[in-house]
């Protein structure tokens, strides 16, 4: 950056002799002005702002001091250089105390000057390093301060109210609501391979230049997940409603001129300084969302509370059916189940963190199968498998559920084993047995053995080869099934329903059914009230 000089000087001769003694764009300057008495000087000084002003001190209209006092008025960070005859020495002592950085003797030769200018130069980029130093690290204050206070409690703001004041930060009130942007994921191969922060840089920009032009007042900055934060200040009531259009006008504007697909959450409303965090905290809760709901759009908290619930009925009988279909090396029935999930959770407007739960629910099936067929996890999904830092990478539920597809179609196509029809048909004909006598509490393979006219030892080897489970672990999948039926018509007691499993102590038929369901009984036939209470 050049370092701006004015030269001033009654007599022209002297004028043009300054002018071109230096090179002074080889030296780092340049002259943005030329004048002949001091009311013009005063006049460059409003239009160009200069770095160094070399004044002669006898100037007609107004002589060098009080041009000088004036000047340091309206521009204190110039440097004044006096230029004098040798009779005004004494003069220009004076000048130098009352803040005239240097002083020249006419006539003076072209080191002399040079040696001055460059003395001044070194001085001036010093000072503004410096100040650019004090910029950013006020700068860096300030969001660091911003983020802190995002994270904090309803009670602590007052402190960091007054610390963000004393760094010129000033939220003014009645009305604020807090948004965020976050680059979705799913970019080009171009917009990824660039760096993030100079993408976040420009987008910022754009936001800020959009918010002046329409007259909008916001303070932004970066948080942790580098995300655009903005605390938006209104005495307007209809900030609410503003801001979300705002905000889809933003997201077009990014990838018009970008080419970036961006997402933005927006929180609710507040009307004190020590609401914002609490709006952040919403706003993050909205950008979640789109996990859920896709990304590139805008997602208002108060549209999703209204959707989202907790969910506290889980359907058992989806984990059971994948088990099953896994065990029978049914890929399409596995899909049609994972289906049925993912819709169930949309319909539902679940919350992203029950979402997430569910589906490391519905992975630990395959995990368990996997282990029950004696089979080595990182063997059959990749050395290092880890699902849950994989869902954390997930973009969408969408995009989650084919992933949880893919581990089950992997899992399936490793253990799928060709078996011949004469098994088939004695592992349906034992199946059809257990599925009529269940509720025997004396039902035992012998007796299944009897009924199929086959040697028990036999069809125990038929289910080890085929079906990976034994005879007795299929006799308590049925009475489970069939205990968690007749819990769901709600008119049968705990005994009852124990006895009709096929078991006489209903103490141990709770034992097995929590083991087998990880829920109690008790438990289980309460959620399905709740349920019916509530029409969820």
């Amino acid at each position: 950056m050049m370092i701006k000089v004015v030269l001033a000087d009654d007599e022209k001769r002297f004028r043009d002799y300054m002018e071109k003694v230096l090179d002074w764009e080889a030296l780092g300057f340049r002259i943005c002005g030329i004048a002949a008495n001091g009311q013009q000087v005063l006049d460059l000084l409003e239009q160009e702002r200069p770095d160094i002003a070399l004044l002669d001190i006898n100037m007609p209209k107004m002589d060098g001091l009080v041009l000088t006092e004036k000047l340091k008025q309206l521009s204190p960070e110039t440097y004044v250089v006096f230029i004098t005859g040798y009779s005004e020495f004494e003069y220009a002592r004076k000048a130098v105390k009352l803040g005239v950085s240097e002083y020249l003797l006419k006539p003076f030769s072209k080191e002399e000057l040079g040696k001055v200018m460059l003395k001044l130069k070194e001085l001036i980029q010093q000072k503004k390093e410096a100040q650019t130093r004090y910029l950013r690290d006020r700068k860096i204050i300030r969001e660091e301060m911003l983020n802190k206070m995002m994270r904090i409690e309803k009670e602590g703001t007052e402190e960091y109210q007054e610390m963000l004041e004393q760094l010129g930060v000033t939220l003014e009130l009645p009305f604020s609501i807090v948004s965020l942007v976050e680059m979705d994921k799913n970019q080009s191969r171009d917009v990824l391979s660039r760096d993030k922060s100079l993408w976040l840089f420009g987008i910022r920009n754009i936001l800020e230049e959009l918010a002046a032009n329409e007259g909008m007042t916001q303070i932004s900055f970066y948080n942790y997940e580098q995300q655009i934060v903005s605390v938006w200040n209104s005495a307007d009531t209809e900030i609410q409603t503003k801001i979300p259009g705002f905000m889809e006008q933003l997201c077009g504007l990014v990838y018009k001129l970008l080419g970036i697909s961006v997402t933005a959450g927006i929180g609710s409303t507040v009307q004190e300084f020590s609401g914002i965090p609490e709006s952040y905290r919403k706003a993050v809760i909205s950008l979640q969302n789109k996990f859920v709901s896709g990304g590139r759009r805008v997602i208002c908290y108060d549209e999703i509370s209204q959707q989202n619930h907790r969910a506290d009925f889980y359907r058992l009988d989806l984990n059971e059916k994948l088990l099953i279909y896994l065990r029978k090396n049914d890929r399409k029935k596995v899909e049609e189940v994972l289906s049925l999930a993912e819709q169930e959770m949309v319909a539902n407007h679940y919350s992203v963190d029950y979402i997430n739960a569910a589906i490391m629910g519905i992975l630990s099936v395959c995990l368990s199968y996997i282990v029950e067929m004696k089979g080595d996890i990182q063997e059959i999904l990749g050395a290092g498998f880890s699902p849950y830092q994989e869902l954390k990478k997930m973009e969408s539920m969408e995009e989650s559920f084919r992933w949880l597809l893919h581990i089950f179609q992997t899992t399936a196509d490793y253990f799928k084993r060709p078996r011949s029809k004469r098994a088939e048909q004695i592992i349906e004909e034992v199946e059809a047995y257990i599925s009529q006598h269940y509720s025997d509490f004396e039902l035992t393979a012998e007796d299944i053995s009897e009924a199929v006219y086959l040697d028990i030892s036999y069809i125990r080897k038929i289910f080890s080869k085929y079906k990976d489970y034994t005879i007795q672990d299929y006799i308590l999948s049925v009475r489970m099934k069939a205990a968690k039926e007749k819990m769901e018509e709600n008119i049968y007691s705990i005994a009852q329903i124990a006895e009709m499993s096929g078991y006489l102590d209903a103490g141990y038929f709770s034992k097995c059914f929590k083991k087998y369901y990880h829920i109690s009984p008790r438990q289980y036939m309460s959620q399905l009230q709740n349920k019916e209470e509530t029409g969820r």
